[in-house]
């Protein structure tokens, strides 16, 4: 599987939770986005994978103290639960190029 693929955006989703577990939000940020994307191109937008990464993002701004970026995000999170179709609203959060990796940007437990 290439970067673009949708099966992607699940393992991004949580190496996001990873980054943002070490405080590495930016980061965290990036990958989620990026995941949305990919989420976006292949499911619907009231899809529970979608919902689930616009909360992990909501979570991430919060890490960042963007409170009302963490705010709007979640309220779209609970509006696609609702019924609300979301599509516009979810391509302001996407990341349209797939973020560089490297082996020691991934590594855990590592002391610096």
């Amino acid at each position: 599987l290439g970067w673009g693929h949708p099966a992607m955006a699940l393992p991004l989703v949580r190496l996001a939770q990873l980054y943002a577990h070490q405080r590495k939000h930016g980061r965290a940020e990036q990958l989620v986005r990026y995941a949305l994307t990919l989420q976006a191109r292949a499911l619907p937008c009231q899809h529970p994978d979608i919902i689930a990464s616009l909360k992990q993002l909501s979570e991430i701004y919060h890490g960042l103290s963007r409170y009302s970026d963490a705010d709007t995000v979640w309220r779209l999170a609970q509006a696609l639960l609702e019924g609300v179709d979301g599509r516009q609203q979810i391509v302001r959060y996407q990341y349209p190029h797939p973020p560089r990796l490297s082996a020691d940007s991934v590594a855990v437990g590592n002391e610096a």
